[in-house]
């Protein structure tokens, strides 16, 4: 069992994410990118300054991934078995979303299809970071599609490569 336990907990987590998506509260990652975003405010103070910039962008990357390091090594440590991996599925399942990037495809697929341009756009804005208000059917399709690989590579493909190398830490 020990042998198939990362491929057990990728195909976990990918099943946690069918059944239960994203949570919709307070998602760890968006949490997470409020936390760098802060890091950086706080810590990108002298960039006319190369290597004070240097020594403080290392330090925010310590203060933001050393504590979820530490948690995930001191659970790798402390934990076995079955455990372990339910732990890890839940992590894992934490970092992806198949099926919210799904979700705002066939948000954007869906109006569309019915020709409803305007829809489309206010959905395809949601997803990408150009003017989509100016984008023709055919640039509101190529914009989310190039979303939805760029998201499918960073969401899915990523975290789940990263997990199979070196377990949850890869992934953080």
């Amino acid at each position: 069992m020990l042998l198939f336990a990362p491929l057990i907990v990728c195909v976990s987590a990918l099943a946690l994410d069918y059944l239960l998506g994203e949570p919709r509260r307070v998602h760890p990652v968006v949490g997470f990118g409020r936390l760098a975003t802060a890091l950086e405010k706080r810590f990108n103070t002298a960039p006319d300054m190369p290597l004070r910039a240097f020594f403080s962008g290392v330090l925010a990357v310590l203060l933001a991934t050393v504590p979820i390091l530490a948690l995930t090594i001191w659970a790798s440590v402390r934990l076995d078995g079955l455990l372990l991996m339910l732990v890890q599925a839940v992590a894992l399942w934490l970092a992806i979303s198949l099926r919210g990037l799904s979700e705002h495809g066939r948000a954007v697929a869906a109006p569309l299809a019915a020709g409803n341009l305007e829809c489309a756009r206010e959905q395809v804005s949601r997803i990408v970071s150009r003017k989509a208000s100016e984008l023709d059917g055919r640039g509101v399709a190529a914009a989310a599609t190039e979303s939805m690989l760029e998201n499918g590579a960073d969401a899915v493909f990523a975290s789940l490569f990263w997990f199979l190398v070196a377990g949850i830490p890869g992934v953080v």
